[in-house]
């Protein structure tokens, strides 16, 4: 799938224009689609309600890794 699909199926998905509560969806979306690693951390956050220092730092950096490329295919 590639990022454009995704990013048009996030935003359905969504059923909002794109803004800032709409691209933690598509990042969200992304993350279980294309990025194991975010999506694992995102999974860890979620069972233990926080991460590790260094597992919190990458987990921001995907994070906003994936709202550049988000961001970037947007028409």
């Amino acid at each position: 799938m590639t990022r454009a699909v995704v990013y048009e199926s996030a935003l359905a998905a969504s059923d909002a224009s794109p803004t800032l509560g709409a691209l933690a969806n598509q990042v969200r979306h992304l993350s279980m689609a294309e990025r194991p690693e975010l999506r694992k951390l995102t999974q860890l956050r979620e069972e233990h309600g926080e991460l590790s220092v260094s597992d919190d730092k990458k987990y921001r950096s995907l994070v906003r890794a994936t709202e550049r490329d988000i961001l970037q295919v947007r028409p």
